[in-house]
Formats: C-alpha cells, structure tokens, sequence
C-alpha cells in the first residue's frame, strides 16, 4: 500500500535560488519542526548518492540522494532498513518566482513485519491504521512545515511549531 500526498506553492525566489536551498540537507532542520538536524556522510559533494543522517524528535534516520538535476528535481530516499519512503522536490520557473511541488511517499506494505501475514483483509486491515494516521497527522503537519519553507525563504526568518526560531544566514 503506497500512501502518497502531493502540495505546491509559489516561492518569490527563482529555481536556482530554491534549489541550492533545498539542495543542502542540513538546511531541512531550518523549515521542518521535526527535524532536528542532518549532517552529510563521508564526502561533502552534494549529488546523486549522497548519504546524511537525519536526527529527528524521536529517531534518526539515513536517507540518500536519488536524483539531483539542478534546478529542476531533488528526490531523496530513506535507506535500508527503513521502509521505502520518499520525498521529492519539483521545481519549475513561474516568472522570476518559483512553482514548487513537493511529493512524499510511503510504501506501507514494504515493512518487514508485515511478511507474516498473507494477502487479503486482514493485512489491508493492518495496514489502514497506519494510513490513516499518516493522512490525518502526518499530512497537515507537512504541510505546515511547507508553508514555513515558503516564509523562510521569502522572508529570511521562520518561527517553527516548536518554538525554535531560524534564520537565514
């Protein structure tokens, strides 16, 4: 089961300008409240293949650059052994602004847990709980944390849902 929600916004910035923003893993702790901080793995080239833990609330994770095409796309990946999940950035020239897409995307039935069970309603049935949970909170707190992006970039300042404070440099 893939859960998959998609938002969009005009950034008052241009793809370039977005993109290199975007680009820069460490800079996601500055617009999402649940990202605590990302520090890139060995090399700090910034591309296809690049690896960054992400500390969050309450995990922290690993996730992997899968497409880079400045300043165009950015997708990144959780690794193994976490379940398929991606985020995906499209960015297109509206103007001298930017037209941003954001796509996220989990593939519920990937979870090893889940291999116990055989295909059909009691499975489907298991996997609901956690859909409707990610629609119900997970969806509009992205959201929100999109919306921050938005200010951010437009303004230089945020304030976080958890009270931090960030600032562009």
């Amino acid at each position: 089961m893939l859960i998959h929600f998609e938002m969009q916004q005009i950034i008052a910035l241009p793809p370039g300008d977005v993109f290199a923003f975007l680009s820069e893993p460490m800079n996601m702790s500055l617009w999402n409240y649940y990202v605590l901080s990302a520090e890139i793995k060995g090399d700090t080239t910034i591309g296809v293949g690049t690896e960054f833990d992400m500390r969050r609330k309450k995990d922290q994770l690993t996730y992997r650059i899968t497409e880079y095409s400045s300043p165009h796309r950015l997708t990144i990946a959780l690794q193994p052994p976490g379940p398929p999940h991606q985020l995906q950035f499209e960015l297109l020239p509206e103007g001298p602004h930017t037209h941003l897409t954001y796509r996220w995307q989990l593939a519920l039935d990937k979870y090893s847990v889940l291999k116990y069970f055989p295909d059909g309603a009691i499975k489907d049935l298991l996997l609901s709980i956690p859909r409707r949970f990610i629609l119900r909170l997970v969806k509009p707190a992205t959201e929100e944390n999109f919306h921050k992006l938005k200010t951010l970039l437009e303004t230089g300042e945020v304030v976080l849902q958890d009270g931090r404070r960030a600032k562009l440099n």
